[in-house]
């Protein structure tokens, strides 16, 4: 690795670990898990009607799904989606070549088009994160819950076993940061 390359990934991790010190608020995983299980239990049964207990465990069950990844899937697949002026395309025949706002949404389109099932990834950890990083996350295709119990967003993490910081996503993030 060159001077330059080492240089820049100093500044990568360091933009990463004020990143994560900065806008990562809170591991919120057992109050989600919690909630998460008490999913239809919390009902009015007098009244009919919902409790903001009710919708917050609902919304904690969908925060608990695993999120659908339809970039991995048109990868996997063999779908190339391509962007020209900041619009996406999916190159398939019979497909009416519209562009589309993000590439994730061009990739649904074209891997419905082809019967193609999107990969589902786990979630393993939810947290509290700052309204800022919520939109940042978002716009990289992670799953955000916004005003969640208190909390600006709730980010569900699905990777585990390594510091924040080292996630992929919270680098890619830092790396515009640093550049």
């Amino acid at each position: 690795m060159n001077t330059d390359n080492r240089t820049l990934e100093i500044r990568i991790d360091e933009a990463a670990r004020r990143l994560v010190q900065n806008e990562v608020i809170a591991c919120l995983s057992s109050l989600v898990s919690t909630l998460a299980e008490g999913y239809g239990d919390t009902g009015n049964p007098i009244s009919g009607r919902r409790s903001a207990l009710a919708e917050l465990t609902e919304e904690a069950l969908e925060l608990c799904a695993p999120v659908q990844d339809w970039e991995e899937a048109a990868l996997q697949a063999g779908i190339e989606i391509r962007e020209r002026n900041s619009l996406f395309y999916a190159d398939l025949k019979g497909m009416r070549h519209e562009g589309f706002g993000t590439k994730e949404a061009a990739a649904k389109a074209a891997c419905e088009a082809e019967g193609v099932e999107p990969y589902e990834w786990e979630v393993f950890e939810h947290w509290a994160v700052s309204g800022w990083l919520a939109r940042r996350l978002e716009q990289a295709g992670e799953r955000v819950a916004y005003d969640f119990a208190g909390f600006p967003a709730v980010w569900a993490r699905t990777t585990t076993g390594q510091a924040i910081a080292a996630d992929g996503v919270i680098r890619e993030i830092a790396r515009e940061i640093a550049a």
